[in-house]
């Protein structure tokens, strides 16, 4: 059987390299991405955020993933919300974002059944070419990076993905620098507003959506994706912007 060799998996371990990769394709602020993740706890009673991505764990409560995805350039990937199966058969996209969407497994977390769908979507929407790739940023911590399936629908549709290092995710996730603050506090102001004129009451599962929505609708601004990028000099390109720390 022949072997073949797939490079979708790209490391990035310092600004340089993803320079070279950016000026090799010519990738414009429209072609580069990032992809993240930020968590709710929830019972079937009422929801509490959490406001990182965690290792799925059993014995964990159980969690409200949201996935985020938007452009250097600006522009968002619809919200996908990943909720646990202690909300089925409820009316989970109430109140969402125009285009959102929602999905549900077992642990409400991004899992690679999951990841794949997501991965399509993506590919349907932006369409990218072998000869003019798309690049996503991630976390470099993602089991579902090296699985065989992944790696050849990335290769087949010109998908390439950077992993950045986790020990670094504050100074080069565009999304976590300043992006997921902004947006944890949006949501929590949308709940303390909520709760504040219903005395007595918790935000119930299946509202989590329209009060994330309402938050996510504020934030998704083109001012907060281009800023997000230029504050950790992937673009515009900057790799002298951390030069007195090691990365």
């Amino acid at each position: 059987m022949k072997r073949v060799k797939y490079s979708a998996r790209k490391k990035c371990t310092n600004s340089l390299t993803l320079e070279s990769f950016l000026n090799k394709y010519n990738l414009k602020p429209s072609d580069l991405y990032i992809l993240d993740e930020t968590v709710i706890k929830c019972s079937t009673q009422s929801v509490q955020y959490f406001g990182k991505s965690i290792e799925s764990n059993e014995s964990q409560d159980k969690l409200i993933t949201a996935v985020v995805s938007f452009l250097a350039s600006g522009a968002y990937v619809p919200l996908l919300m990943i909720f646990p199966d202690i909300v089925k058969n409820k009316p989970l996209i109430h109140g969402a974002p125009p285009t959102a969407w929602a999905l549900v497994n077992s642990c409400g977390q991004l899992q690679l059944d999951i990841f794949i769908r997501w991965l399509h979507k993506f590919i349907d929407l932006k369409k990218p070419i072998k000869s003019k790739p798309t690049l996503i940023l991630v976390h470099g911590y993602h089991l579902y990076l090296k699985n065989l399936d992944v790696l050849e629908i990335m290769t087949e549709n010109g998908v390439y993905m950077f992993c950045l290092p986790p020990n670094r995710s504050n100074k080069l996730q565009p999304s976590r620098y300043s992006f997921m603050d902004v947006l944890g506090t949006a949501y929590k102001n949308e709940v303390t507003n909520w709760t504040m004129n219903c005395a007595g009451q918790s935000v119930s599962v299946d509202e989590v959506f329209k009060f994330f929505g309402n938050a996510f609708r504020k934030v998704s601004t083109v001012l907060t994706a281009n800023s997000s990028f230029a504050s950790t000099g992937i673009w515009s390109c900057n790799r002298n912007l951390f030069k007195h720390e090691f990365i």
